[in-house]
């Protein structure tokens, strides 16, 4: 059977791939350290240099959002009404026979 050759083209492939991350990681850290030198006041930029870098930096660093997350759980059940030691005893694992000995409403 003749080599074709295809794992060394996925190896090539994978290599190519990884020096290219590694040189958006260069160029990151450089814009990066540019703005610093600016905010630092050791250089100058202009605002469209600094719109041009915050562009390269949105391509290349992850923006950071926050997000509301609402679950549907209609199961939730009201538990205020119950005792401390009623709560305990379902954490524990306590049978139904042993939590029914317990004063359940905290009024009681």
């Amino acid at each position: 059977m003749a080599n074709t050759g295809y794992p060394i083209k996925l190896k090539n492939q994978a290599l190519g791939s990884l020096q290219n991350r590694t040189r958006e990681k260069i160029k990151t850290t450089m814009i990066v350290a540019k703005l610093q030198d600016h905010i630092d006041g050791k250089c100058e930029m202009s605002s469209t240099q600094i719109q041009a870098a915050r562009i390269l930096l949105d391509r290349t660093v992850p923006v950071l959002k926050s997000y509301d997350i609402q679950a549907v759980t209609p199961d939730l059940k009201d538990v205020s009404h119950l005792s401390p030691q009623f709560l305990m005893s379902i954490v524990a694992g306590m049978d139904e026979d042993k939590q029914a000995k317990l004063v359940t409403p905290i009024d009681e």
